[in-house]
């Protein structure tokens, strides 16, 4: 465990390993989350977010403050992230590195393995990051230092710490009811420095959640979680940000677009917007999951032509309770209704493989 220091003029410094043309909607909202904390922004410096580590390493070289560095891990980040974290580690030995994501062992033995792999690696943030990082940082101003042992001490649930004498696993962090306290990272300006309209994609979420139980997937986490939604006003105007700034793909990340009514309003936004400006040029979604064989092959050939390619997942381990409204009992409607509307994106046929970063193993058809 690093020396404590004491409370400095710290900054926190979110790193999306890779490069510019793929920056990190998750670290954006966390940071855009934890400003909006009160008490935060007095205490903490905020650092506009990093790809790059030519970059991190001048900005640690620059003074010798700690730092709070957060990483959200990805299959496309997670080794870039855990060379930062290291070099963190080496040239600010102060500093506290946070990894979170879903490349992040959320298990408790596959927990245990990462840190012991490792050595340089302080917390790790299971599920949901805003509020499990607004707490980590409302420790640290609490105690007056940055050290991961005040978080042990503290008990600050969604996380794990390494202590001086082992790690120490908080109890899972309670999910975000209501999505709407949380800030837009787009919207907010988080990433607006990242120069967008070379983005590989701009990603949006209007909902959050999963309802089936698969379980080679991450996205659920077998916990058949009930589906929370983003404010409408805000998801389409996150749209309109993204084509404004001239963002050739969006991708939504929702895992299963058109459960809803109004998933019929965005795909109609998304399609007005490029109808109006050209932008974007793309658009991807991974589809509900339906049984209706009829309905499922009639979504690949309409809106999986039109909206971005989707494929279908058969998943019979579904929990109705876990989605609310009309879509919980037909959620093919809102698929029929798209259907119908969205004519105006072009399909996307694929990104060229070398675009991606390094260690990426995507597999896609050449445009």
């Amino acid at each position: 465990m690093r020396t404590a220091d004491p409370m400095g003029p710290t900054r926190i410094v979110p790193f999306a390993g890779g490069d510019r043309s793929l920056p990190s909607l998750a670290l954006g909202g966390i940071t855009a989350f934890a400003r909006s904390r009160p008490g935060l922004g007095g205490v903490f410096r905020f650092v506009p977010q990093m790809t790059e580590l030519a970059e991190l390493e001048s900005l640690l070289r620059s003074d010798s403050s700690p730092i709070v560095l957060l990483l959200s891990n990805y299959l496309w980040t997670a080794a870039t992230n855990l060379q930062a974290s290291a070099l963190a580690a080496e040239v600010a030995p102060g500093s506290v590195t946070v990894h979170g994501g879903p490349h992040t062992p959320h298990y408790s033995g596959d927990n245990r393995r990462y840190f012991e792999m490792h050595s340089h690696v302080d917390v790790t943030v299971r599920q949901e990051g805003e509020l499990t990082t607004a707490r980590i940082l409302s420790a640290f101003a609490e105690a007056g230092r940055v050290d991961a042992s005040v978080l042990a001490a503290l008990n600050v649930p969604g996380c794990t710490v390494r202590t001086p004498t082992g790690l120490h696993r908080a109890d899972d962090v309670e999910r975000i009811d209501d999505l709407s306290v949380l800030p837009s990272a787009y919207l907010g300006g988080e990433l607006s420095h990242l120069t967008p309209e070379r983005w590989m994609f701009g990603i949006i979420e209007t909902n959050r959640g999963c309802p089936y139980g698969c379980t080679y997937c991450d996205w659920g986490q077998a916990t058949l979680s009930r589906v929370r939604k983003f404010p409408l006003e805000r998801v389409l105007a996150e749209i309109d940000w993204l084509v404004d700034h001239r963002v050739a793909t969006i991708f939504i990340a929702d895992a299963n677009f058109g459960i809803f009514g109004r998933d019929v309003e965005i795909a109609d936004h998304i399609a007005r917007r490029r109808n109006e400006t050209g932008y974007p040029r793309h658009a991807i979604a991974t589809f509900t999951k339906n049984t209706n064989r009829h309905v499922r092959d009639h979504r690949d050939l309409d809106l999986g032509r039109h909206l971005g390619g989707g494929r279908a997942v058969d998943a019979d381990d579904r929990s109705r309770d876990a989605v609310d409204g009309p879509a919980a009992e037909h959620p093919h409607r809102a698929i029929r209704g798209a259907q119908r509307r969205v004519r105006g994106a072009r399909p996307t046929r694929g990104v060229r493989p070398h675009r991606w970063p390094a260690g990426f193993d995507g597999r896609f058809v050449p445009p």
